[in-house]
């Protein structure tokens, strides 16, 4: 007997500090249907800070003016049970835990009985509706936590998949404007760094005579806006890039062709784009044309990037002139007031890459005019050997020797 009565006291948990304020009397919770264990997550709380064995009670002490509701919180969690589902009773009558000891109509032990070590025995059972709607939801609690994290992987990695293919495609649009700027340097031209660099190499037989430097983009759109409104009908031209071409040689020819048209009788004519050039201050910061000699702005079309470059860095070549779209009107350089025309000459549009495709060349050129003969019909092969040598005059020729 001594044997069991120390096992069972051995077995005996106190539940933390009294609770209220004193006088307090010992109580004793026993499970109704025997050990604590009764419930696996019980059973798990109870071994998992007592060591082997089963727990036959729990004791604490309580102040005589606190309502049984206290006895819940501590009990609950060593049972690791919510707090509702507590039920405490005594002699087989379910108490009001709202309501202390004594409003219960608890018996209480008296002073000798207590020294005795008497306590207030109290039984304790669980609300196993509470206890399993609190299962599920705890375990819709759970199942809520596991798919909001496992959505948050999923956009963590939908978001890091779409940054890498944002960065894909940055480094591909690089990618084609490095490109791009390769195939404009060995077609068109290089730049001025290009061309130095070229110039103080040994090894490099031919050194481009012209270099090409990239206007801004405020040039850009005001040469769009030139193309777009020089035009006789609607025309809505994307202008990409806009290159300056930069030639000694040629300037050189053309700033002495215009000194000679200085002294001459001109008949000043106007054209729609040169108009829109005098009026626009963004266009004479570009360059400014002389009036007096008919210079005027006007437009050139060309198939390939390839037969552009070739006229920045020899100029037109009346070899050339004809060779793809005819001479109607006599050999010569064909260019065009209204753009679209010019269009018209560019053929079918090229692509270097996905970015940079269905694209079209022309040339702005300055044209020194002189004086003007009209044509509204196309000549005869007489005529056109007539108008050549007006053109040109006595001696006169194409080309570099003019």
């Amino acid at each position: 007997m001594a044997a069991a009565a120390a096992a069972s006291a051995a077995n005996e948990v106190r539940l933390g500090e009294a609770i209220g304020e004193p006088p307090h009397v010992e109580v004793r919770l026993r499970q109704v249907h025997g050990s604590i264990g009764a419930s696996a997550a019980a059973s798990a709380a109870a071994s998992s800070s007592e060591g082997d064995g089963e727990v036959s009670s729990y004791l604490l002490a309580l102040s005589k003016t606190t309502p049984l509701e206290a006895i819940r919180v501590p009990l609950a969690a060593r049972l690791a049970l919510p707090s509702e589902a507590i039920l405490l009773m005594y002699e087989g009558k379910t108490l009001d835990l709202a309501c202390t000891l004594g409003d219960n109509g608890i018996v209480m032990p008296g002073p000798a009985a207590r020294r005795a070590g008497a306590k207030v025995e109290l039984m304790f059972d669980s609300d196993w509706e509470i206890v399993e709607n609190d299962k599920k939801h705890v375990a819709a609690l759970l199942h809520k936590a596991i798919t909001a994290e496992e959505e948050a992987r999923i956009e963590e990695r939908a978001q890091a998949e779409k940054l890498a293919c944002k960065e894909e495609y940055r480094r591909q649009l690089l990618r084609e404007d490095q490109q791009f700027e390769e195939y404009i340097e060995k077609y068109l031209g290089v730049s001025q760094e290009r061309q130095a660099a070229l110039a103080g190499d040994p090894e490099v037989e031919a050194v481009p005579q012209h270099h090409i430097a990239l206007c801004s983009q405020d040039e850009v759109q005001l040469i769009e806006r030139l193309m777009n409104e020089s035009a006789s009908i609607p025309f809505k031209a994307k202008v990409l890039r806009v290159y300056r071409n930069e030639h000694p040689t040629l300037l050189g020819r053309f700033l002495r062709a215009r000194e000679g048209l200085r002294a001459g009788n001109i008949e000043r004519r106007r054209t729609h784009t040169a108009s829109i050039w005098k009026n626009t201050p963004g266009l004479q910061g570009i360059a400014e044309l002389e009036a007096m000699v008919n210079e005027f702005p006007m437009w050139h079309g060309t198939t390939s990037l390839g037969a552009a470059g070739g006229i920045c860095e020899i100029g037109f070549d009346i070899s050339c002139a004809g060779s793809s779209t005819g001479s109607v009107y006599s050999p010569g350089f064909y260019l065009a007031d209204d753009p679209r025309v010019s269009h018209g000459y560019t053929k079918a549009p090229w692509s270097v890459s996905s970015q940079y495709s269905k694209l079209s060349v022309m040339l702005l050129c300055r044209v020194l005019c002189g004086n003007i003969k009209d044509s509204p019909h196309p000549p005869s092969e007489e005529q056109k050997e007539q108008l050549t040598a007006k053109c040109l005059g006595p001696g006169g020729t194409f080309g570099a020797a003019a």
